[in-house]
């Protein structure tokens, strides 16, 4: 027989975001909600409830830092927490509304005997699905908020903090006191059903709607598809992770990505392993042969089934940027950061330890504003300049031409050679020294080679990038983070567009992108 519940509430149901590491941010635009709502009545003039400040002043917030899920963003909290997390600083410590089904504590189920960190049973009238939950916040009394995960398992088509929910009396939430005494905390919805499901929780809705119990949706199922649930034609794949990862425990290693891709029949057991017992962690799936749903095989063989999830866990995460993962099935660097997060990925150092390379850098940043004049005219008095280094003429693409102004300036201060002339690439034209570098001996890494092992790929190196039709676009590599390039490029823009205005500094970049490859330079 099911456990009875100890109280059981029918209300409208708001997004509740609070605990999501990327909830609160100084740009609305990234976060999960607008920073208006972590303040009481939704006034500028309103304390600060909804993130950590400095010193409880209501006013400044604690920032996450590099380390953390959500560098630069706020640390949002949640009432329920870890207790083997002393850290309040720590976004970890707090319910991520982005994984965990949680609702909020209502009045009714407090006077029943109901306490943060107990189960509940939640089910929406309107898509007749049902999911497991703890309560995991207070503040509405009423109980008429879930965590934003929750409403995208009852199927709704939400995204954030921002719009939506359910506006009618369309939720019942079943509380039942006593059910998780030791007060465990969840890391993932998987974690929190694996616990739920020995507890026997009446899931049966037929009162509501006679004939029809309702569909439990668990997040292994979730992490399945095509699924249909009830009334609604694959309402339980709706779950969109708005997070890159989740993130791991506070003592959990951060395993290094093992800079080669890992993809179908990979001789690398055991990073497949780790790949294969991540996704089982977080709820992801095979079938058998029979047509039974099963947790993901932890078995060291990359076979169709680990390929699929993989995809499947492409689909609903983004990278550490917060960009869409290219869906391949194939685990780089990307994938491997947004399965075990940021720590994870080779991260390259600020400056290139040869002197030259460091000099090179220093002299691009130091051009960094140089403007078309007029914008779009590939001329002016410093970009001319630049142009004559090579020989070409005033109205010429200049991109190269930048490049070697860099090292040629670089060399003349440090009395040293420049490797460019030194192995006959003084060249205007970027394909030409892509082909003079490879012809010449300088060694060059292919796009293919800087996805399998985005480390190789270093400050001081000159990218090529090919735009079709003989053309192409070149810059110099400033910093590596994972799969992502921060450059500074001439002739280019805002937009990172060949035909640009001026010298800019560019973090949008990927290794991806590079078609062409990396030429290294160095000095004799």
């Amino acid at each position: 027989m099911s456990r009875p519940k100890s109280a059981e509430i029918q209300v409208p149901m708001a997004i509740d975001v609070d605990g999501a590491p990327n909830s609160y941010g100084p740009d609305d635009r990234l976060a999960l909600d607008y920073e208006l709502n972590a303040h009481v009545g939704a006034s500028k003039a309103g304390k600060i409830v909804g993130y950590l400040t400095k010193n409880d002043d209501g006013r400044t917030p604690i920032v996450q830092g590099p380390d953390d899920p959500f560098p630069g963003f706020y640390i949002s909290t949640t009432g329920y927490a870890d207790k083997n997390n002393p850290r309040p600083a720590d976004p970890r410590r707090y319910v991520n509304a982005a994984e965990i089904n949680y609702t909020l504590l209502a009045k009714a189920a407090r006077d029943a005997g109901v306490k943060l960190g107990d189960f509940c049973v939640v089910h929406s009238l309107r898509t007749r699905l049902t999911v497991y939950a703890i309560v995991g916040d207070s503040g509405n009394s009423s109980g008429a908020e879930g965590s934003l995960a929750l409403l995208q398992r009852l199927g709704y088509a939400v995204t954030n903090g921002k719009s939506g929910g359910e506006d009618a009396r369309n939720i019942v939430v079943r509380y039942f006191a006593g059910t998780n005494p030791e007060r465990r905390f969840f890391f993932s919805q998987a974690e929190l059903e694996a616990a739920a499901r020995p507890l026997d929780l009446d899931a049966d809705f037929t009162s509501f709607h006679p004939g029809d119990p309702g569909t439990l949706v668990l997040a292994a199922i979730a992490a399945s598809a095509p699924v249909t649930a009830g009334a609604v034609s694959g309402a339980a794949s709706l779950v969109e992770r708005v997070l890159p990862f989740v993130p791991l425990r506070r003592n959990e290693t951060a395993l290094a990505y093992p800079n080669h891709l890992i993809r179908l029949d990979s001789a690398d057991t055991a990073a497949v392993r780790l790949i294969q017992q991540r996704l089982r962690n977080l709820g992801y799936t095979e079938r058998t042969d029979a047509g039974a749903v099963v947790p993901l095989n932890v078995d060291g063989g990359f076979g169709s089934n680990t390929a699929d999830a993989v995809e499947l866990f492409q689909m609903r995460h983004t990278t550490l940027n917060g960009d869409p993962l290219e869906v391949d099935g194939i685990v780089g660097s990307e994938t491997w950061g947004a399965l075990f997060g940021r720590d994870t990925v080779h991260a390259s150092p600020a400056a290139p330890d040869e002197p030259l390379l460091a000099k090179v850098l220093e002299v691009a940043a130091g051009e960094i504003g140089t403007m078309e004049k007029p914008p779009g005219s590939n001329r002016g008095e410093r970009v001319e300049m630049y142009q004559r280094g090579v020989g070409i003429g005033p109205g010429d693409p200049w991109c190269a031409a930048f490049v070697y102004y860099c090292f040629a300036t670089a060399a003349k201060s440090l009395g040293a050679k420049n490797p460019l002339l030194e192995k006959a690439c003084r060249t205007g034209c970027v394909l030409t020294l892509w082909n003079l570098a490879r012809a010449n001996g300088v060694p060059t890494i292919t796009r293919d080679e800087a996805l399998d092992d985005p480390s190789r790929v270093k400050p001081g190196m000159i990218f090529i990038l090919s735009t079709g039709g003989g053309q192409g676009h070149t810059g110099l590599v400033a910093r590596v983070s994972g799969n992502r390039v921060e450059t500074i490029e001439g002739n280019t823009n805002d937009g990172g567009s060949r035909e640009g205005i001026g010298v800019f500094r560019r973090t949008g970049r990927s290794v991806a992108s590079i078609n062409r490859g990396y030429i290294a330079f160095a000095s004799g």
